[in-house]
């Protein structure tokens, strides 16, 4: 039978395999929020160059940042939507001779 009371030695890699898991796992986690603080700051470039409305210098931010692009796009065609919907309401209410609602 075995002695139950016996101790083995340890291992010490145990100790090391689990602070290079550690730094590993912080080293990623500081990539992702360096990566997360350049898209940040690159949208708000976008911001201003949007804001500046200079054509040359927004067109050249969209060919460098597809990806900023899309955004900006997919909420321009939102507000287009709303634009297209609200005037085809107000057309047909001046068609039909309805008075907008806040001016009833």
């Amino acid at each position: 039978m075995a002695n139950r009371f016996s101790i083995q030695p340890a291992s010490g890699l145990g100790g090391f395999q689990a602070l290079s898991a550690g730094i590993a796992k912080r080293g990623e986690f500081e990539l992702q929020k360096a990566a997360e603080a350049k898209d940040l700051q690159k949208r708000q470039e976008g911001t201003e160059i949007l804001k500046s409305g200079d054509i040359d210098r927004i067109q050249s931010f969209m060919l460098e940042n597809p990806t900023i692009a899309a955004d900006v796009d997919k909420a321009y065609q939102f507000k287009n939507q709303v634009t297209e919907d609200n005037a085809i309401q107000t057309a047909w209410d001046i068609y039909t001779d309805k008075k907008p609602a806040a001016q009833a």
